[in-house]
């Protein structure tokens, strides 16, 4: 049986059946290649002025099951046709997500069942028309009901490994839109399922990086919510892990885990592996990775984090002879990137002044009128 039938929808009354008989049709042409983009834009049309939107996704819905089964194989998403009804479903749902309230359930099991084959771009498409519906809708739900209906589909499908990747982004724009305190009451589900497909932060449990780094992103999702320290300790030990994994999209998505960490939470031991794990980053293979973690420092507001506009600045109040070699090294420039003794790259141009050049000029100026090598 399909994933949809026509009780899905209220009847049509007789004035607007002829519409509904024209949007089957346009939406029948989807499967035709030499038609796809006069449907579409008819399609497009019909979804803009808001005329029967419902119809429209539902005939969506259904072109796209047919899609999929076709054949019995899923690779016919990758058809042109697949990715117009994608896209327009994302139309639908972007401008008229009130409408669709009854159609969310067919949305969640459509995605649960024929979303990982699919390229790249319905993949988006996809997640994001599901994320404005979700959006839209989850506040008149119980939280419950949202993780019954909302998260439990897409959790359970992770284990489908057919369509375990199509399951996790789903479930990363259903984190994203879902309020807080509905994140809170699917914590110990989402948290339980994000440990053993993550195994608990072991790298290499699993050679998909971009599915972990999906994953990876959820756990991130569930830390803006989390009020509880045990989940938050949990959660925080996936990202610890994963940060050792081989591939730098992993680490780059364990980057972000780490910087939402609410590390007041965190027991005095935990807190520690945190900074460490930080800190080894720093000088991580990735200027991605590196990248990210300059980011947080530069967000975090002090520490090592400063602009070098701002260390020029300290160092031209210092005394001339400030400094010795029992307390200070001379400025070095790094091989990787455009870092300067620590700096952040990103206060090297400000004002069309290149305060690293600066920075490195003032401090030599120093070393040498303090009598000391390392000054040339």
């Amino acid at each position: 049986m399909g994933l949809l039938s026509v009780e899905s929808l209220p009847p049509p009354s007789v004035s607007t059946r002829m519409l509904d008989e024209t949007v089957e049709a346009r939406c029948d042409e989807l499967g035709v290649s030499s038609r796809v983009q006069q449907a579409a834009e008819s399609l497009s049309g019909y979804i803009s002025f808001g005329l029967r939107v419902p119809a429209v996704v539902f005939a969506l819905l259904k072109r796209l099951e047919r899609f999929a089964a076709r054949d019995g194989r899923r690779v016919a998403h990758a058809s042109s046709g697949a990715r117009a009804a994608v896209k327009l479903l994302a139309q639908a749902c972007a401008q008229h997500a009130g409408q669709l309230y009854d159609l969310l359930p067919a949305m969640v099991r459509f995605g649960t069942q024929s979303l990982s084959d699919c390229e790249d771009s319905v993949r988006d498409a996809f997640a994001a028309a599901l994320s404005a519906a979700v959006r839209e809708h989850a506040p008149r739900m119980t939280a419950e009901a949202a993780r019954a209906q909302l998260v439990a589909p897409f959790v359970s499908s992770l284990g489908n490994q057919s369509n375990s990747r199509g399951g996790a982004l789903a479930l990363r724009a259903v984190l994203r839109a879902l309020p807080a305190h509905q994140l809170q009451a699917c914590e110990d589900t989402v948290a339980a399922a994000l440990k053993r497909h993550l195994g608990a932060g072991k790298p290499g449990m699993t050679t998909q990086p971009q599915l972990r780094a999906l994953l990876l992103d959820c756990v991130a999702a569930m830390l803006t919510a989390s009020e509880s320290p045990e989940a938050v300790e949990g959660l925080a030990q996936i990202a610890i892990g994963c940060a050792q994994a081989p591939d730098w999209r992993e680490r780059l998505a364990a980057v972000s885990v780490l910087r939402s960490v609410p590390t007041l939470q965190l027991p005095a031991h935990m807190r520690s592996q945190h900074a460490t794990t930080l800190a080894k980053l720093r000088y991580d293979a990735s200027s991605l990775v590196r990248q990210s973690i300059n980011d947080a420092r530069a967000e975090a507001g002090g520490g090592e984090a400063v602009s070098a506009r701002a260390t020029f600045e300290r160092l031209a109040l210092q005394p001339p002879g400030y400094g010795s070699h029992a307390t200070q090294s001379p400025p070095r420039m790094r091989s990787r990137g455009s870092e300067v003794g620590g700096l952040s790259p990103g206060g090297a141009e400000e004002g069309g002044v290149n305060w690293n050049a600066m920075v490195m000029a003032c401090s030599a100026a120093r070393w040498a009128a303090a009598g000391t090598p390392g000054a040339a």
